[in-house]
């Protein structure tokens, strides 16, 4: 496994787990039986589709806005990148230039 998808599986059992404890919290109420209530199951069902209906809207949204970030954010490191060698090149020593000629002494 690369660590691409390491990454991505984590990112994938943080988000499990996140729902999970929300779920849980939200609907069970009594632990004293091993089984769930039919009321705490309809509500783990409910609590649990529209989690992954919201985390699917995001990540719609930003797959949607991605490309429009980066170009702006590749935008702003150029526009910084030339202000950086306009000022390189404002505070450079001018080198006089000599109209003399290079030659080799003996």
């Amino acid at each position: 496994m690369d660590n691409a998808s390491i990454g991505y599986f984590k990112d994938f059992l943080q988000q499990y787990n996140k729902i999970t404890e929300a779920c849980f919290s939200h609907c069970i109420n009594a632990l004293g039986d091993r089984s769930l209530l039919d009321d705490e199951k309809k509500c783990i069902d409910s609590c649990v589709i529209k989690h992954i209906r919201v985390n699917h809207k995001v990540q719609s949204v930003y797959l949607e806005l991605q490309p429009m970030i980066i170009n702006k954010r590749v935008e702003e490191f150029q526009n910084a990148q030339a202000l950086s060698e306009q000022a390189q090149m404002q505070t450079l020593p001018e080198t006089p230039a000599t109209s003399q000629p290079i030659t080799a002494q003996s």
